[in-house]
């Protein structure tokens, strides 16, 4: 039986990766891939996490709390998985849209991984009906966040994207809340999203598409949207305002929220659709433009650089071993130098950037990396910060930049020099000058040119 890879979390520099084989079970990996730390043995079905179904969506995140009823352990410190998954069919129907497992401490008779009822779910009426394609989880503040599309089954019977959040304290789910998004254009559902900022304030980045009629199929129409938390937050605060005092009401008396799904939530509310404008979406900040990395449904991961004035250009893709769709998570590693791509059988570490492998100052310069730069007097191609000089002038050139030119020395003082003798070079170039000056002068351990 194929096992489809579905969930890919990075935990205290270890890999966590769910599969569909047997009922959903997790392992636990150093970040090298290759070196396993943990498996589950003989699961029972509280340790089931993703869906068995590689069609159904499995999004998780990773959240550190108190309990007083770990008080027999260092600090009562909990480390827990909020877990999103879809409605699937096959084998046990009973797990909630979203659950909370145990990561650790574990001892027994706790497992890893493990649904335990103190730990929290939210309980729906009827999981087949509140079927939500999960897209992300993340941590942020005090509350965890899910974004996932859905069938609106009270008025439009369209499909649209959600977010919902509750406190990460919150063991009973009381604090749970939905509200739902719109990217304008027409995109209705959310492909990928990632928890970055917005000119220094927090934002929610989401790719949106199209759908195609009325199912939740996306078409080739897609855009990059962004929301941001605080103004996220105030909506939700006024669906759980409403929820509380005003009977869902408005102050015409005007519908404003509603329950649409019979939940243990005492405030599931759902205003009408907040529009948030669309942005940009970005993985990272790259000399104040965004770097966005893009999954697809086929194997290259796509590299855009999305510039101040908001306009896009695509400089590159990375290839994945194996092919095939790539899923939603992409995770940096912690030196920031690779990319983990999860694919329907495996998890791939990628270089995000290929400095190293330019070997001259043309060829580093015409590969349009927003990354890499020609290192000018270590004569290398690298990222800036790993260029000795980098802060001054013309001695870090930027690959992107098309007006940089490769440093030409004019002349050279002394041409030749014995092997065997050290001494002060003096050049003239036409980049490194000196402001006020023809010339520039430095100390090499070796000479240029040897007789």
């Amino acid at each position: 039986m194929d096992d489809c890879e579905s969930l890919l979390l990075l935990e205290s520099g270890s890999l966590i990766v769910c599969g569909s084989l047997f009922q959903g079970i997790c392992e636990k990996s150093r970040s090298n891939i290759s070196q396993l730390i943990y498996r589950t043995s003989n699961p029972v079905d509280t340790q089931y996490v993703a869906a068995n179904d590689p069609r159904i969506s499995t999004v998780a995140v990773v959240i550190t709390t108190q309990s007083k009823q770990e008080a027999g352990m260092p600090g009562g410190e909990l480390r827990l998985l909020l877990v999103g998954r879809g409605y699937t069919s096959r084998g046990p129907g009973d797990i909630p849209p979203i659950t909370t497992r145990r990561l650790h401490p574990v001892a027994p008779p706790r497992r890893a991984f493990s649904q335990e009822e103190e730990l929290g779910k939210l309980v729906v009426g009827s999981y087949s009906e509140y079927n939500n394609h999960f897209v992300k989880a993340v941590a942020h503040g005090n509350h965890v966040y899910f974004l996932f599309s859905r069938r609106d089954m009270r008025h439009t019977k369209e499909y649209r994207t959600y977010a919902s959040r509750l406190c990460a304290s919150d063991r009973s789910f009381y604090s749970y809340v939905e509200v739902p998004l719109l990217c304008r254009g027409g995109y209705n559902l959310a492909q990928g999203a990632w928890l970055g900022d917005l000119s220094g304030t927090p934002a929610l980045f989401v790719v949106m598409a199209a759908g195609q009629a009325s199912t939740p199929i996306a078409t080739s129409r897609s855009a990059l949207c962004v929301y941001t938390m605080k103004d996220l937050d105030a909506t939700m605060r006024r669906a759980q305002e409403v929820c509380y005092t005003e009977g869902g009401l408005d102050s015409s008396g005007q519908e404003e929220a509603y329950i649409e799904y019979a939940v243990s939530s005492k405030c599931l509310k759902l205003p009408k659709v907040k529009v948030l404008l669309p942005l940009v979406v970005r993985l990272e900040n790259v000399f104040h433009r965004w770097r966005v990395l893009i999954g697809t449904n086929v194997s290259p991961v796509l590299q855009v650089l999305v510039r101040p004035d908001r306009s896009g250009h695509l400089y590159g893709s990375l290839l994945v071993d194996g092919g095939g769709a790539i899923g939603a998570d992409l995770l940096l590693d912690e030196s920031q130098r690779h990319v983990y791509v999860l694919t329907d059988d495996r998890v791939s570490k990628v270089p995000v950037s290929s400095c190293e492998r330019q070997t001259d100052c043309l060829s580093c310069l015409s590969i349009r990396d927003p990354y890499c730069g020609w290192c000018v007097l270590e004569g290398r191609c690298s990222r800036k910060h790993e260029c000795e000089r980098h802060l001054l002038d013309n001695h870090w050139l930027w690959s992107f930049e098309r007006t940089n030119q490769c440093v030409t020395v004019q002349s050279l003082q002394p041409a030749n020099q014995s092997r065997d003798e050290q001494t002060q070079v003096r050049w003239s170039d036409w980049e490194l000058m000196e402001p006020g000056s023809g010339s520039g002068s430095g100390s090499l351990a070796r000479p240029l040119f040897v007789s």
